[in-house]
């Protein structure tokens, strides 16, 4: 139950600040209570150095967030061929971005995406 908060998506009670879960935080993303600081992210079940907002406004972020528009463009309700369909849209430095996203796990990638990541021969 949201009580005596300020600001905007915040679970709890005593919050100010958005998108806060807990009780009694100040600022913004925090988990827990009574926590001022903005708190690191877990990218691929391991924690990163990088804020939500450093994340927000990666390029990495931007590309992945092309999959709402060829979401909501198609309709398609098969997650997997909405998927495909915008992995074979993206570029080559495209994939490379998202290949570079820190802790990138091919595995975990395709468990989400149904996609698989094949990596290019390096020539020695």
């Amino acid at each position: 139950m949201d009580n005596h908060n300020a600001g905007d998506g915040n679970e709890g009670s005593y919050n100010s600040g958005d998108s806060n879960v807990g009780d009694f935080n100040a600022g913004s993303n925090n988990i827990g209570c009574f926590c001022t600081e903005e708190r690191t992210i877990r990218i691929f079940d391991i924690e990163t150095e990088i804020t939500l907002n450093q994340w927000l406004d990666s390029e990495a972020y931007k590309i992945l967030s092309k999959i709402t528009v060829v979401t909501s463009t198609l309709k398609l309700l098969d997650t997997t061929a909405t998927y495909s369909n915008f992995w074979n849209s993206l570029t080559k430095k495209e994939k490379d971005i998202i290949k570079s996203i820190p802790n990138f796990d091919a595995k975990k990638f395709k468990q989400i995406t149904g996609i698989t990541i094949k990596e290019e021969l390096k020539n020695g």
